[in-house]
């Protein structure tokens, strides 16, 4: 559980693109331009990381919990 708040933070920062000029770029990461193949593998990854940690750890404990 103290892993999980960073990790989320992590995955979700993928998702984070700010606009300088005409070039959207990763705000946590300038190097890294949004909306191209080189964003678009790194979104699928954290698409899945989404899914298994940063909802299936609270749906997980939830349903654990109300069982």
């Amino acid at each position: 559980m103290l892993i999980y708040p960073s990790l989320s933070t992590r995955v979700l920062r993928t998702f984070a693109c700010t606009q300088i000029g005409k070039v959207y770029v990763l705000r946590f990461d300038r190097s890294v331009e949004c909306y191209t193949f080189k964003w678009y593998g790194f979104s699928v990854g954290a698409i899945g990381a989404l899914f298994i940690f940063v909802l299936g750890i609270p749906v997980l404990f939830y349903y654990l919990m109300w069982r």
